[in-house]
């Protein structure tokens, strides 16, 4: 999503929940939040007024509830968003009428996200995500047939998750797995482009003023397509060291 959240707004309520958790009591701080925030272009310099002509403006909706759990060790939060891409602008006749703008349609993102972090036991810390996305494109004034086509490019379902063992001693060590769904690789939705799951690790040592890390990004070597990209290919299996002083 393009836009960060904001603080959050509404009621604190806390609550006690028994019975799954190995901890007995759970107590969780909830609070409820909306979100409705436009983008316009205004009081923008020429060049970014250009800019916002031509994307077009963006309205997002979003609600949520979030809770902090082993007594604000771990926080989880889930919400549902709408994001609508409206007035965007298209020459209807390039080549004869270069200066003559419309406007094109509108474009909807529907969907709902749950995040996680935080300690989940002594040394043990976890960090991760899920989303289920619908994206389409509600009017195109340019192309009638593209209206309730998927947006390429956008995969309905995505995910990580990264667990980290940072004990007291100086060894400390990272694994995760990131997932994408298939998208479209085109605006017909007529080509696909498969989903993936790529996995990646980290050790550390760390010895004050010292740290020193080692990271391998896709760990299996994995093929796969870049989210975003149009369709260029995932960074092949790489090893990151890095040493840190601090002083």
């Amino acid at each position: 999503k393009p836009f960060a959240h904001d603080a959050a707004h509404g009621f604190h309520e806390r609550r006690e929940v028994q019975g799954l958790l190995l901890v007995g009591r759970v107590v969780a701080l909830l609070f409820l939040f909306g979100l409705r925030r436009a983008d316009l272009a205004q009081d923008l310099p020429e060049l970014l007024v250009e800019l916002f002509f031509l994307l077009g403006e963006m309205l997002q909706f979003e609600a949520g509830i979030k809770s902090d759990w082993l007594q604000g060790a771990l926080s989880t939060q889930f919400s549902a968003y709408q994001i609508e891409h409206y007035n965007i602008r298209y020459q209807p006749d390039a080549t004869n009428e270069p200066d003559v703008w419309a406007v094109r349609g509108k474009e909807r993102s529907r969907g709902l996200e749950f995040t996680v972090s935080g300690r989940v036991a002594a040394g043990w810390y976890v960090r991760g995500g899920a989303g289920i996305t619908h994206a389409e494109v509600v009017e195109n004034l340019a192309n009638r047939a593209l209206e309730g086509k998927d947006l390429r490019d956008v995969a309905r379902r995505t995910g990580n998750l990264f667990v980290r063992y940072a004990p007291s001693g100086p060894w400390y060590g990272e694994l995760g797995v990131t997932h994408a769904g298939p998208r479209w690789a085109n605006d017909a939705n007529t080509s696909r482009m498969a989903g993936y799951s790529r996995w990646d690790a980290l050790v550390g040592w760390r010895a004050a003023p010292w740290t020193v890390t080692a990271a391998v990004s896709n760990l299996f070597d994995k093929e796969y397509w870049r989210p975003g990209t149009s369709g260029l290919p995932g960074t092949p299996r790489s090893l990151l060291v890095s040493v840190n002083y601090q002083f």
